[in-house]
């Protein structure tokens, strides 16, 4: 079993294949509306570029800030008085207010101006906050290192800290790339009792969730598989609703082969489920969106023996 340390508070955002796939299955879901309307294609203005490298291989790292009002404005105003405050804080429970959304895009590959490969990250913010990132040194500092921890958590990169901002440079690269990014709810709510059949953990799972014990109330969920005309999925689509809880860094996920514990610090949830099929721990992806109140998980099934 491993812990799920993937919850970022972003708005969700998937690929081209992906976004084709999710709108073709969760068409019966939605009685026949356009499933396309879930994912908004969004076609950022240019912001600024900036240059680092990565710590695994020495490679440049170009990441470009884009805007865009699609992305949402964060809860709470970033003013450098704010950050200044919250300047040596080591509590995550203070920290974790001031998480920002952002749309961090699949990272690709391009080349310099030296022809040397280098590796590519969009992230889009909301307009209103790349205006202050622009004019306020302090904020563009707080920013950018949360853009940082984004990244590396997203996609297991590791950056160096010494960014340099490339002048007169918006954008890297030939084109600006769109992203998908989610505008509703992905998928109908359920009642926990309408779950998916469920099967016996492991003996192994089964004595290292032993030491949880329940504290919390069971939240409402929802499993959708997909494909969803098949025997034998390739993945499984989840979301809880967790309305009472304001912040990730409350959540504890743990997911088990084929199993999952959620529970909170605060002890206001607690969900324990057997899930109906093998998943690849490792792959599983979730994120948490503070407007919705929504943990949202992507769980690879494992290949059918």
């Amino acid at each position: 079993m491993s812990t799920n340390h993937s919850l970022l508070d972003l708005p969700e955002n998937i690929d081209d294949e992906l976004a084709a796939k999710l709108a073709q299955s969760l068409g019966s879901l939605n009685n026949g509306k356009n499933a396309s309307s879930l994912w908004e294609k969004v076609v950022p203005l240019p912001g600024m570029c900036l240059k680092t490298s990565s710590l695994k291989n020495n490679s440049k790292v170009f990441i470009n800030i884009c805007q865009s009002t699609a992305v949402p404005a964060p809860d709470r105003e970033i003013t450098e008085e704010l950050i200044v405050n919250l300047t040596g804080t080591s509590s995550v429970e203070v920290l974790s207010q001031y998480r920002l959304p952002m749309s961090i895009g699949e990272p690709r590959s391009e080349t310099d101006h030296a022809a040397a490969a280098c590796m590519v990250y969009d992230v889009i913010i909301h307009s209103k906050l790349f205006d202050k990132v622009e004019k306020s040194q302090i904020v563009f500092n707080f920013v950018v290192s949360v853009i940082l921890e984004g990244i590396e958590e997203k996609y297991g990169e590791e950056l160096k800290k010494d960014l340099k901002k490339l002048k007169n440079k918006k954008y890297f690269g030939a084109n600006i790339q769109e992203q998908h990014v989610r505008k509703k709810k992905l998928i109908t709510e359920m009642d926990p009792v309408s779950m998916l059949p469920s099967k016996a953990a492991p003996q192994e799972d089964k004595e290292e969730f032993s030491a949880i014990k329940p504290r919390g109330d069971t939240p409402r969920f929802s499993i959708v598989q997909e494909p969803q005309d098949v025997d034998y999925p390739e993945f499984l689509l989840m979301e809880v609703q967790l309305p009472k809880i304001k912040f990730s860094s409350t959540i504890q996920l743990d997911v088990g082969e084929d199993r999952i514990v959620l529970q909170t610090r605060t002890g206001i949830y607690f969900l324990d489920i057997d899930l109906p099929f093998d998943v690849v721990q490792e792959d599983v992806g979730a994120q948490f969106n503070k407007i919705t109140r929504v943990l949202s998980m992507t769980l690879p099934v494992q290949p059918k023996q």
